[in-house]
């Protein structure tokens, strides 16, 4: 199975974790990116933090671009 890289971002912080996974293919990587974003954005609002920005991007072994999950939040309090 080819090797997917994923990059993690939160909004705020220069540093990324960079993960690198098998996946069967680019529509595999790609769900399973959207899918650690809703983990993530569970686990923050679970622990009562807010949950702002993060950023996944996934490349492939070539180092091309396969695609970004981006969720941004948007306070409602005024």
């Amino acid at each position: 199975m080819p090797l997917f890289q994923f990059t993690f971002q939160e909004q705020g912080q220069l540093e990324e974790e960079v993960v690198h996974l098998p996946f069967a293919d680019r529509k595999a990587a790609l769900a399973a990116a959207a899918e650690s974003v809703w983990d993530n954005l569970t686990d923050r609002k679970f622990r009562s933090l807010d949950p702002i920005e993060f950023i996944v991007r996934v490349h492939d072994e070539e180092d091309t671009l396969v695609g970004t999950v981006a969720v941004r939040f948007q306070s409602t309090e005024e």
